[in-house]
């Protein structure tokens, strides 16, 4: 078999619905990325008008973080693990959900904010705040996936 054919099957492969390489769901994974986009964008965003406004590029990327986090936590509950929502729980599985989603942001945080101040070191605070979200963009996808949203949580 050749190189291009070879390429060809795993594209083919890529595209069927049902391929979940590691156990992930393609259609979940792009749903995740697309969240991640629009909160990344919306942080950056806080970050340069907070910047602009003379704040220390530090505090003002926690504040941009955090911020970010709580459109995270509501795009993350309906749009990438809604299918694993409960008709049991309700608002008492959410406010789990959302305490749970906290805890591992505080950690993603850390992440982030170590990755942010050493990459400030030899850039400019937005490129260094863009190093910081991808550096836990997948830590924070399987947690979500395995303790935050699992489905074994179901009540």
């Amino acid at each position: 078999m050749t190189t291009q054919a070879s390429a060809n099957r795993l594209i083919a492969r890529a595209a069927q619905k049902d391929w979940r390489p590691f156990g992930i769901d393609i259609g979940r994974l792009s749903r995740a990325a697309l969240t991640g986009g629009v909160c990344g964008a919306l942080q950056l965003a806080l970050l340069d008008l907070l910047i602009a406004t003379h704040r220390d590029p530090a505090a003002a990327n926690t504040l941009a973080f955090l911020a970010s986090a709580q459109l995270n936590f509501a795009m993350s509950a309906r749009f990438i693990w809604g299918d694993r929502r409960s008709e049991t729980g309700g608002l008492r599985r959410l406010a789990g959900q959302w305490v749970a989603f906290h805890g591992s942001v505080l950690a993603a945080a850390g992440v982030n904010f170590l990755a942010f101040q050493a990459a400030r070191t030899i850039m400019a605070p937005l490129p260094a705040a863009a190093l910081g979200i991808a550096s836990t963009a997948l830590l924070n996808f399987a947690v979500q996936d395995r303790l935050v949203f699992s489905q074994g949580a179901r009540s």
